[in-house]
């Protein structure tokens, strides 16, 4: 775990969930292999208050899906997802 997933965490615990899309949306969306589907998340992020700590989260634990960014736009910060 990484100290920017902790960060991640700490933040939610302290944001109410009705301002956080992923709580309140299919969780998979943020994680779907249709390109318009996770153009869906990627724009339901964009008024996330804890977007850019999610960001930070997903580059340093170089998950896939995405995590306030797309999947293109870590991998070109040179943060591109761990292999399964």
């Amino acid at each position: 775990m990484t100290a920017a997933w902790v960060q991640l965490q700490d933040a939610l615990a302290e944001t109410d969930n009705r301002l956080v899309p992923c709580r309140n949306d299919d969780p998979e969306l943020w994680f779907a292999s249709k390109k318009l589907e996770r153009k869906r998340a990627l724009a339901l992020c964009g008024g996330c208050p804890v977007r850019d700590l999610c960001r930070t989260a997903g580059r340093q634990g170089r998950e896939k899906g995405s995590w306030g960014e797309s999947q293109a736009q870590r991998s070109k910060a040179g943060f591109a997802p761990a292999k399964s």
